[in-house]
């Protein structure tokens, strides 16, 4: 399997910005860009969620602020464990 190189260091610090408050961190939309980059590494459920999310107008649900996290995170973690 061959991995994309990944900058270890900026996806520790978008995970980082992720987790504080928008207006502090990183925007929804620089995380939903950061995971589609990424979309091998992503369900199908979890991509077709994702381009929901990117084109719907309305803020983010609780719930879907927490699947979004939880995507982002798995993008994350990834990117950590290929970059080891």
């Amino acid at each position: 399997m061959t991995a994309d190189i990944i900058n270890l260091a900026e996806y520790r610090a978008a995970k980082a910005a992720a987790a504080t408050r928008p207006s502090q961190g990183m925007s929804v939309d620089q995380a939903i860009a950061i995971c589609l980059e990424h979309r091998k590494i992503l369900t199908a459920w979890e991509r077709r969620f994702l381009d929901s999310i990117r084109h719907s107008r309305c803020e983010l649900s609780p719930r879907q602020q927490a699947v979004m996290q939880q995507i982002f995170d798995k993008v994350c973690g990834v990117a950590e464990d290929d970059a080891s």
